[in-house]
């Protein structure tokens, strides 16, 4: 009965062992896959914010956004410009974008790196209106490129030369990324040899999960597997979106039972998932099991053996302790094995070579899978290092002294080394089992230094930044002691580094702003909240600058302040310059009155010069004109034939002069004149005022190409006017062509739509093109083509009350062409 009763208690406790083993199984596991999450989650975040923060560096620093505005605004190719593109080209290889392309604010390309390919979306215009009326940096998520299959990130940039953040930007700045250059490397590494583990990276879309790389098990997934998030309550990325993260036990995407640990990336909207397939993870421990269970059953043999050979009792339990000693054996074998074969970090024994005492060359005796993986070398063992990476010895003579020293003395050692015949970094750990043996267990860093220098690189970068530009740039300590003031702040105040720390700064402050500005930093210390605030500085010039101080906290992952970053902005002049304003303005009322009054006595002025030229001029003409046709009619026979053509000359002059008169008054008059300003159709304006220029010259062909023009707004009179001039310019002009060719046209030029008359008259030398519109200045006799030389003048005093301009264009025997612009769709002031 107590061999029956010894037999229960064995399975029962088996069935215990297998059930605790297996929890502590899968706690292992999901340790694991927590450890390669938060490590892989680090890094993304790393990178992620490393690239959004160059953005924002772009975006609220005015020296790098002033010179992009004045090239978007005024592309001149100057120097500056050219820096600018510098500067492009710069940003696009320092962070290994895959485009940088610079937007105006009409949403046109005006600068691509690296030049030339594709445009970098296929309609970017409502990317780049929202950059525009953004005052941050906008993400465009990860998404497929227009013209490839590739995946692109792009953070967008508005470009501000003005400082109000209601009006908008210049332009736009696209730092287009690809994560086939670093983000999906990271996600599909693993760091221990597995057939099914894997990582993912995924977001939410509305009622789905949308998985952003390829996986593992299925291909062509990147952005297009995706899981609804009704029905599928058990696979982990459906968790995850839901808000459930953390160690899950569910069915992915294969409807696989797998282990998995998901998370959520800080900063980002992406999640971060790592699985391990079930199966896998039980598998080592239910070998285990069958080991246990044919020990069991042996056992059970052994203890029937027993009750019927009571006399070989005592050789069964010999047996029995052999058989667990051998079970204990191969179970700690086993282990260590799979220890030794599911190393992270690679392992290899080593035999130094020495020749005259110095170590000249090692073999090795033993390596893991691991140190296939990490060195890429395959087939070592039993082979020198000189036969597998020749010029070692060369290239590294460091590391065969430290195996060397090792394996000689005995005495384990630490280092980081890079082994330049390999190309990478290592971290590693020898020590000598034995003499002339030396085992090296190391793991690849070169990543992890690349960062570091990436850091380095970064922080010189920014403290250049710092440096460079002319306001006061500042680093304060999460206590609010200061770390870090840049050398134009220090210049300003007249302080040094030292003096700044510790609340110095407070020394050069206004006795009349200390105790508030002191007080109110230190709150925002306390609160972690915005610090914005105005006071004065006692400069190194002994006088008080008013400053515009702003600080904002530095957070880690878990909320907590790190750091406080600042600026100190002279705004002394801007203070002067409002006072100068305030000053003009109180004066401002009475020198309106003033002129008022000068403008009065002018026009009282011009009043009475019209009258003038109304009135008393009119009547000599009146008279000359008189007398000269009774000369004509009463006595012409007392005339020969010469003295009628003089007397003629005299009367036809006397007419002139009469048109020169009402020009001039006219011309006058526009000036004063009141505007009524209307919406104006110019194409019906225009054919009406050709149709009647056209039917005083009915003995001519003259022929009109018109295309529908751009609506106005304007005083539909005035305007008609400016087209009764060039209108009749354009047919006087084309009197000796058979057909008088006249075109009328219009385009939109941003604010101003832009008009045109041309013909295919005489033309003018391009050289007095600037005389054309001055009054009384003609480039042709009265004896060529008959005129004042006011009409010019006066359609350019028109346009100019609109806010327009007037220019020609033309040359001898080829035709003139006038233009002229209107505002559009506004009306005019």
């Amino acid at each position: 009965m107590l061999p029956l009763l010894f037999v229960s208690a064995f399975v029962v406790g088996s069935l215990a062992w297998y059930l605790i083993g297996k929890r502590e199984v899968v706690a292992e596991a999901q340790r694991q896959l927590q450890a390669i999450a938060d490590l892989k989650t680090a890094q993304i975040a790393f990178w992620y914010k490393e690239r959004k923060a160059a953005a924002e560096v772009i975006l609220q620093s005015p020296m790098i956004t002033a010179p992009v505005a004045q090239l978007l605004a005024h592309p001149a190719h100057t120097q500056e410009d050219e820096n600018v593109v510098r500067w492009l080209q710069t940003l696009q290889e320092e962070y290994e974008l895959k485009k940088v392309a610079l937007y105006d604010s009409a949403g046109r390309l005006r600068e691509l790196r690296p030049p030339g390919g594709e445009t970098p979306y296929l309609n970017p215009s409502n990317h780049v209106q929202a950059t525009l009326a953004a005052t941050n940096v906008v993400l465009n998520d990860l998404h497929r490129g227009a013209y490839d299959t590739d995946i692109h990130l792009s953070f967008w940039v508005p470009i501000r030369s003005r400082t109000d953040p209601a009006l908008p930007a210049d332009g736009a700045l696209m730092l287009q990324i690809s994560p086939y250059r670093f983000l999906y490397p990271l996600i599909q590494t693993w760091p221990v040899s597995s057939p099914t583990a894997e990582a993912g990276m995924f977001r939410r879309e509305g009622n789905e999960v949308v998985f952003l790389n390829e996986l593992r098990h299925r291909t062509n997934t990147a952005l297009k597997l995706r899981l609804t998030i009704n029905g599928n309550g058990r696979m982990p990325a459906v968790m995850a979106a839901l808000g459930h993260t953390g160690q899950v036990e569910g069915l992915d995407y294969r409807g696989v039972p797998v282990l998995a640990f998901t998370k959520a990336i800080p900063e980002t909207p992406w999640f971060l998932g790592t699985k391990v397939d079930l199966d896998e993870v039980l598998a080592p421990h239910r070998a285990r099991a069958w080991v246990a269970g044919l020990f069991a059953a042996v056992l059970s043999l052994a203890v029937a053996l027993g009750i019927k050979l009571a006399r070989r009792r005592r050789e069964m339990q010999f047996l029995k302790q052999q058989l667990d000693a051998e079970r204990e054996r191969l179970a700690l074998a086993q282990r260590i094995q799979r220890l030794f074969e599911n190393m992270i970090e690679g392992y290899a024994h080593c035999r130094m070579i020495y020749e005259a005492g110095a170590p000249r060359d090692f073999v090795y005796l033993d390596v893991n899978p691991a140190f296939t993986k990490l060195t890429g070398m395959r087939d070592v063992v039993g082979k020198k290092v000189s036969e597998l990476i020749p010029g070692i010895r060369e290239s590294d003579p460091a590391l065969f002294e430290t195996y060397g020293r090792v394996a000689a003395g005995g005495q384990p050692e630490q280092f980081e080394m890079f082994v330049a015949a390999l190309n990478h970094w290592f971290s590693v750990s020898v020590y000598s089992p034995s003499k002339d043996h030396f085992v090296a267990v190391f793991d690849v860093i070169t990543q992890r230094k690349q960062v570091e220098q990436a850091l380095k690189q970064s922080e010189r970068r920014y403290r250049a930044i710092g440096e460079s530009i002319d306001y006061g740039v500042w680093v304060c300590g999460p206590d609010g002691t200061n770390l870090y003031a840049s050398e134009s702040f220090l210049k300003l105040v007249g302080i040094t580094q030292e003096e700044c720390s510790n609340f110095g700064w407070g020394n050069v402050l206004h006795p009349e702003d200390a105790e508030r500005t002191i007080t109110a930093w230190k709150e925002c210390v306390r609160t972690g909240g915005t610090w914005d605030i105005e006071h004065r500085f006692r400069g190194v010039d002994g006088k008080w600058h008013a400053v515009l101080a702003r600080g904002v906290p530095v957070r880690d992952d878990q909320g907590r302040i790190t750091s406080w970053v600042g600026i100190n902005l002279d705004i002394s002049r801007i203070k002067q310059a409002e006072e100068e304003v305030h000053r003009l303005n109180q004066t401002l009322e009475q020198r309106v009155l003033e002129r008022t009054a000068q403008l009065e006595a002018a026009n009282k002025e011009m009043e009475a010069f019209s009258y003038s030229v109304s009135h008393d001029l009119r009547a000599p003409l009146r008279a000359v004109d008189g007398f000269a046709l009774i000369l004509a009619t009463e006595h012409a026979a007392q005339l020969d034939p010469e003295g009628l053509r003089m007397l003629q000359v005299v009367r036809n002059e006397g007419t002139r002069m009469g048109r020169l008169i009402d020009d001039l008054l006219a011309f006058s008059r526009m000036g004063r004149r009141l505007m009524r300003s209307t919406e104006i159709d110019m194409t019906a304006l225009a054919r009406t005022v050709f149709e009647e220029s056209a039917s005083r010259v009915s003995n001519r062909k003259v022929r009109l190409t018109m295309t529908s023009l751009l609506p106005t707004h304007g005083d539909a009179s005035m305007i008609r006017q400016v087209l009764v001039n060039l209108l009749s310019n354009a047919i006087k002009y084309s009197q000796p062509r058979e057909v008088a060719e006249i075109e009328l046209g219009s385009r939109l030029e941003g604010n101003e739509c832009i008009y045109w008359v041309k013909d295919n008259g005489v033309g003018f030398d391009p050289r007095y093109a600037d005389k054309l519109f001055g009054v009384f200045q003609r480039l042709h006799s009265d004896a060529e083509f008959e005129g004042t030389g006011v009409g010019l003048a006066l359609a350019q005093r028109i346009i100019h009350r609109h806010g327009g301009r007037v220019w020609a264009e033309g040359k001898v025997n080829e035709g003139a062409s006038f233009y002229f612009t209107l505002p559009n769709g506004k009306q005019p002031s």
